[in-house]
């Protein structure tokens, strides 16, 4: 199964703006004790059916063409009028919403508006402008969608991902956690998430928050938003915090019960001793991969040791938490559950919160319409067609050598 990961989800990202990075660095702490509570019964864990959550989705197959072919997807970019995907190959693609091709970015060297290895891009959307993340070097590059280079900054010593340019201020966020140290003379370093903070008026700001072991662990972690609020999710912890201009506080914070981490999971000090414990807690909620605020609901995805991934959705409005632990996407005449394991969640629209996008394969695409003509009649299969044009349309115009198909899932 050929799912886009989440990269959160969950994803991720962040990006620099003007000069002058004075150090402000401080501890930040959570000031705020208000927060929400999810519950997560993952004893009771169902199975989702798409079309319980989701409008009829609109599927988008990607142009082939001699210049925009592309293997894995490292992340998906969707903007008002535009699909941008950076994949493993340190390019930037981009597309129409109707996905045709319209350029790529390819800009590996060390000169002006080069960069050597690409790991994360962020949108700004208002301005038009795309910032990469130069994970090697420890700079950031600001450019237009056709590559042109506007300004680089670096800062000393940055080291990490995901970034995150918040579409509502200057601010800038890149996680220090995830990536290598900070400032490796620091203790801190070791013992706390790193968030760097930047902006044009207050420069470098430091951001930190305690986390349970070392940060050598500390992957897929990463930024979202909704409304004016921006997230940020560590992977091994259950609380969502809510990052602002000067620190941090949690939002929200999931209760898994009996099968919540053990004290013991805490004192891992490195991988290996991580690992150890890990093994002898099956049935423990380790880690959540993605999470999603929408208008209507909290929608996040949980590893539970020994039994993989279930999704959680919260009823902001009367509190009801459900968990599942596979789904059937119906919109794609799917009859057998499938797990959570592969699934995208992708929050990278900044301006619409209630989509889901995801990317699939052609070949995944083609291989499963191929089981549901065989499964059903071909009056039903008629039927399904009918009932879902965007669907029929994708499967007329696709074929086995063309770039993957985007879906876009409005949420209910």
């Amino acid at each position: 199964m050929n799912y886009l990961r989440l990269i959160s989800i969950s994803k991720i990202l962040l990006v620099l703006l003007l000069f002058g990075c004075r150090d402000n660095s401080r501890d930040r702490k959570a000031d705020n004790d208000t927060f929400i509570s999810i519950p997560v019964n993952v004893d009771n864990a169902g199975s989702l059916l798409y079309s319980d959550i989701f409008e009829k989705p609109q599927f988008v197959p990607l142009e082939t063409t001699m210049y925009s072919l592309f293997g894995t997807i490292a992340q998906v970019h969707l903007t008002d009028s535009l699909i941008i995907l950076n994949d493993w190959d340190h390019r930037v693609l981009i597309f129409n919403r109707e996905g045709k091709f319209i350029s790529s970015i390819y800009n590996r060297g060390r000169g002006p508006g080069e960069y050597m290895y690409l790991h994360y891009v962020d949108v700004d959307e208002e301005r038009g402008h795309l910032w990469f993340f130069e994970s090697q070097q420890g700079y950031f590059i600001c450019m237009d969608h056709q590559g042109n280079f506007f300004e680089r900054i670096r800062i000393d010593n940055a080291y990490g991902y995901p970034m995150f340019k918040n579409p509502f201020t200057d601010q800038l966020l890149l996680d220090l956690a995830s990536g290598a140290a900070f400032d490796p003379n620091n203790t801190r370093d070791q013992t706390h998430y790193h968030i760097l903070s930047y902006n044009r008026e207050s420069g470098k700001t430091d951001l930190w928050l305690p986390m349970p072991h070392n940060y050598r662990i500390m992957m897929r972690s990463g930024f979202s938003v909704f409304g004016e609020k921006v997230y940020y999710k560590p992977i091994v912890w259950d609380t969502i915090y809510q990052v602002m201009e000067d620190g941090v506080t949690p939002a929200y914070v999931f209760d898994f019960g009996k099968h919540s981490k053990p004290a013991e999971i805490y004192t891992a000090k490195d991988v290996e001793t991580f690992n150890v414990i890990s093994r002898k807690y099956s049935g423990y909620a380790f880690a959540h991969y993605g999470f999603k605020e929408t208008t209507s609901s909290i929608i996040s995805i949980h590893s539970v040791a020994g039994s993989g991934r279930i999704m959680n959705i919260f009823n902001k409005k009367n509190s009801e938490s459900h968990a599942y632990s596979s789904y059937r996407n119906d919109f794609l005449g799917q009859m057998k559950p499938v797990s959570f394991d592969n699934f995208g969640l992708i929050n990278e629209h900044k301006s619409n919160p209630d989509i889901l996008v995801t990317a699939y394969s052609v070949n995944y695409i083609l291989r499963n319409d191929k089981e549901l003509r065989e499964r059903i009649s071909q009056a039903d299969y008629r039927r399904f067609m009918a009932a879902n044009p965007s669907y029929a349309k994708m499967i007329r115009e696709i074929k086995e050598s063309d770039n993957h198909v985007i879906a876009i899932y409005p949420i209910k």
